[in-house]
């Protein structure tokens, strides 16, 4: 998937828990643009996702960051972005409207369940890529999503189009996202 997107977006959490690389492991030739969704500028300057990375390839959106930490990762050909902020997140649609004019057409979401749900929930999403292993973890696994505010099923959103693949004793469920 990563192969065929001009960007990856995650949020501070994923970079913070999970410090990943977020490049094309398949292709290292596919120079993806890495965008964090970091209100408060707590990104640390040694993240994994600077190292392979290339000047002007990573995006950070932020409402608050110390001046000298943002110099810090100008130095390192960084973008950091001043975001607005609301009910304590970055809007999806300025990150979206931002990536857009920086010439980025195809963003792949890959953050966990918080960054997931905010971007569906704005409806700007227009495929999911759902896997599926083979272990029953129960309330004590991650969720997809979070909640979504439905009040009844006949509001939900749903796929169409879907397709489905095993790969390995995994299962793949894509399909194009419906919006009541």
């Amino acid at each position: 998937m990563r192969k065929f997107c001009d960007a990856i977006l995650v949020g501070i959490n994923t970079i913070l828990i999970d410090n990943p690389h977020l490049d094309c492991r398949i292709d290292n030739s596919k120079r993806l643009k890495k965008v964090v969704l970091d209100t408060k500028g707590r990104t640390p300057l040694n993240a994994n996702i600077f190292k392979y990375s290339k000047p002007g390839e990573i995006f950070i959106f932020t409402h608050k960051m110390k001046q000298d930490k943002k110099e810090a990762f100008e130095r390192k050909g960084v973008i950091v972005i001043k975001s607005p902020v609301k009910n304590g997140k970055i809007p999806e649609n300025f990150v979206m409207k931002k990536l857009f004019n920086l010439g980025i057409m195809s963003v792949l979401i890959e953050g966990g369940s918080s960054v997931t749900t905010s971007f569906l929930c704005k409806r700007l999403v227009d495929e999911a890529w759902l896997y599926i292993a083979p272990k029953i973890i129960g309330a004590d696994g991650l969720h997809y999503f979070g909640n979504m505010g439905f009040k009844d099923m006949s509001r939900v959103f749903s796929l169409k189009n879907t397709f489905f693949e095993r790969i390995g004793d995994d299962v793949l469920i894509k399909g194009k996202v419906v919006y009541k």
